[in-house]
């Protein structure tokens, strides 16, 4: 209805919105993936190792500007599962950002600050995560390598 159509009504006419209008009644049933079927996605969507880049400090530092965390890592998982075509159902595994630890070389806050390499375990809920190395590289050292 139009406002003018609305304004027309009778003073007394309750109007109100019909929440359930249009809606579909049959129930959408959505199959989760179980932990295993998470696991397999996972060792086989991911590559062996994950490459980040960081600007440092100084010139001569490993040390970085800010730092890289378990979030950072399971939101470049989700990216890399998001564009796999490759795999059915990649889309569909769910990592939180807890889930996703450094094994060594983290600070108590759980940030690695420094460049190197590094492993990360990918907690699924699988009988064993899975385990992935994750690269930090300086920012200049990745744009000068060859792209293959």
């Amino acid at each position: 209805m139009s406002r003018e159509e609305i304004k027309a009504l009778p003073a007394d006419m309750k109007i109100e919105r019909d929440l359930e209008f249009d809606i579909p009644k049959e129930k959408v049933e959505v199959k989760l993936l179980t932990p295993m079927e998470a696991f397999t996605i996972l060792a086989n969507a991911l590559p062996p190792t994950l490459l980040f880049t960081a600007s440092t400090v100084a010139p001569g530092s490993t040390q970085m500007h800010g730092s890289i965390t378990g979030g950072q890592v399971a939101n470049a998982i989700r990216q890399i599962l998001n564009i796999s075509t490759h795999i059915d159902d990649a889309n569909r595994v769910v990592i939180k950002d807890e889930a996703v630890k450094f094994v060594r070389g983290a600070d108590e806050t759980g940030k690695v600050k420094e460049l190197g390499s590094y492993e990360v375990d990918i907690d699924v809920g699988a009988m064993r995560p899975v385990r992935r190395t994750v690269q930090i590289v300086k920012a200049e050292e990745a744009q000068a390598q060859p792209s293959a």
